[in-house]
């Protein structure tokens, strides 16, 4: 639930107008009129959302996996390096305006 509200809190800090803001929530909630034919079928929205439930209940969860991991020097340094590479990669990319510069 607290996912939800910052996606749609999010709409109102990106879109140009409050128009443009009701017209992307409407592509959210897979109304008809936001686009041409909607985005997906309600049947098939329906079976996506079955089947992604039954495998999150069939499949283990992180705790599972993680616990099937043996704790080793090796992967503690490989991890090490990995984080470090990407918080240095965080420095090489182009800067961006701040997302609330024009506030």
């Amino acid at each position: 639930m607290t996912f939800l509200f910052v996606v749609f809190g999010w709409v109102l800090f990106r879109a140009q107008h409050f128009d443009s803001a009701i017209h992307i929530y409407q592509a959210l909630i897979w109304s008809r009129s936001a686009g041409t034919n909607g985005h997906l079928d309600l049947k098939l929205s329906a079976i996506v959302i079955c089947i992604a439930a039954a495998l999150a209940l069939v499949l283990p969860n992180t705790s599972d996996l993680v616990s099937r991991v043996q704790s080793k020097p090796v992967y503690a340094v490989a991890f090490g390096l990995l984080a470090a590479c990407a918080v240095l990669s965080l420095n090489a990319s182009e800067s961006f305006e701040f997302i609330y510069f024009r506030f």
